[in-house]
């Protein structure tokens, strides 16, 4: 289906547009400017729609979202095709409250390696920092979060052959940023070779490095290179003093998946503690509301979803009633929910690991999210449509007993792929943003941001 030149350009220039399968505001056509909603009081219906499509074309794809803590601007991350420069990273800052693009920047490494950025915090009263791989290097790069100009930008390769980031955090003074991720111990690029959790700590303001933390139990040997033997979750306590890092390490032996945990003083980076559970790897971790209980969830089918006590880290409980591979893990502000997302939604006590209730969502939900004071749970994930495609599929779930509230979908071409790949809710409106790779017409796979009234 053939969308008009027109509307190609007011999208990829930042210009709010309706969704297919959406309740359209009025009924704009393709395109054209969407109407605010500031007046409609109607739970889930979208305020507006941006895409995003890099210099050369090519398959686009937002990976991260971020809201500023004043509610005002939205930034997505992720790869974008830059033709000469191959794959780079491409950041986009929005009006949260209408969708405008505030401004765009790239990153491009040395050599033009492939760059994709994999996350994006934004810093209280400070940058917006994204970080990624960059060839063989992590390479992490702050912003002007107004104006999008480029601050700093830092390679880390660590002692060996390769590095990888997964995430990254801010302190909450927004002094510090943390990036997690992997880097190889030998400068061997072969594939049995040892890796360790590795964990920088910026200076957020000159992106200074602070301190390294490397954690590789059992010699961080591994089997192959295609496990992932690193560091994947991030979260800092309220109170900035301590980091907690989760993912997954060598199992008794150096051989087989096993979850890790490690503390931090957030000051220097000395270990606190750590914590091993065999045999199933960790991807997802979250804090109660306090600071004083870490939840860590596996990747693994069956595999458990864990409490410990942050300050000691000596286990609170482990429940085994998790039905799916969870992705995603979010507690309800209060603590009295722990909520982790897959093939299945699932809510547990957070007190005791019991299940609470489960629902089988409407798509495979791959990221989720509370509202501010946890009101209202919010679920992303794609889709099969009716056309053989793909399709965006945002819900709103109750809390208390996992019913529906609302369910939006979005694509803007039939049959094409759309695939949503992150959710953040913004703290001072409420507003719910979505984001991943959609298809356009002439323009191939963009990045493709959609707001709802949450």
């Amino acid at each position: 289906m053939a969308i008009a030149g027109a509307a190609i350009v007011l999208a990829a220039a930042g210009v709010a547009v309706p969704a297919l399968g959406s309740p359209a505001l009025g009924s704009p056509a393709l395109g054209s400017p969407a109407r605010p909603a500031a007046g409609s009081a109607r739970a889930g219906a979208q305020l507006w729609a941006s895409r995003y499509n890099g210099p050369a074309g090519g398959a686009d794809r937002a990976a991260a979202i971020a809201v500023s803590p004043d509610g005002r601007m939205a930034f997505v991350t992720g790869r974008s095709y830059g033709g000469s420069s191959g794959w780079d990273y491409a950041t986009v800052g929005y009006s949260a409250a209408t969708g405008a693009r505030r401004w765009s920047a790239r990153y491009a490494g040395p050599g033009n390696d492939p760059d994709a950025a994999k996350a994006v915090a934004v810093s209280p009263h400070g940058p917006v920092v994204v970080t990624g791989d960059s060839g063989r290097d992590i390479a992490t790069v702050a912003y002007d979060a107004v104006t999008g100009r480029r601050l700093w930008a830092r390679r880390y390769r660590g002692p060996g052959y390769r590095s990888v980031a997964t995430s990254v955090a801010a302190s909450p003074d927004g002094a510090t940023v943390y990036v997690i991720g992997g880097s190889n111990l030998t400068a061997s690029p072969q594939e049995h070779v040892a890796w360790a959790f590795t964990t920088i700590a910026y200076d957020a303001a000159t992106g200074a490095v602070r301190w390294v933390a490397r954690y590789a139990p059992h010699g961080g040997a591994h089997y192959s290179a295609r496990s992932e033997y690193w560091a994947h979750a991030v979260a800092v306590s309220p109170d900035g003093g301590s980091v907690y890092v989760t993912g997954t390490i060598t199992g008794p032996g150096g051989d087989g998946p096993a979850t890790g945990t490690v503390a931090y003083a957030a000051a220097t980076g000395a270990r606190a503690w750590t914590s091993t559970d065999c045999c199933v790897p960790d991807r997802s971790m979250a804090l109660s509301p306090d600071g004083a209980v870490v939840y860590t969830a596996s990747i693994s089918e069956f595999g458990p979803l864990i409490a410990y006590d942050a300050a000691t880290g000596a286990e609170l409980w482990e429940s085994d009633q998790v039905n799916s591979a969870l992705p995603a893990l979010a507690v309800r502000p209060g603590g009295h929910l722990v909520v982790a997302a897959g093939t299945f939604v699932q809510a547990f006590v957070a007190t005791s690991g019991s299940e609470s209730w489960m629902v089988v969502p409407a798509a495979s939900a791959v990221a989720i999210a509370f509202a501010p004071g946890g009101g209202a749970l919010y679920v992303v994930g794609s889709e099969r449509d009716r056309s053989g495609g793909s399709i965006y599929v945002t819900q709103s779930l109750a809390p208390a007993t996992g019913a529906q509230r609302w369910k939006r979908t979005y694509a803007v071409l039939p049959g094409g792929m759309n695939r949503a790949s992150a959710i953040v809710v913004n703290p001072v409106t409420g507003a719910v943003y979505v984001t991943g790779g959609s298809a356009g017409s002439e323009t191939g796979q963009d990045y493709a941001t959609v707001a709802y009234r949450g």
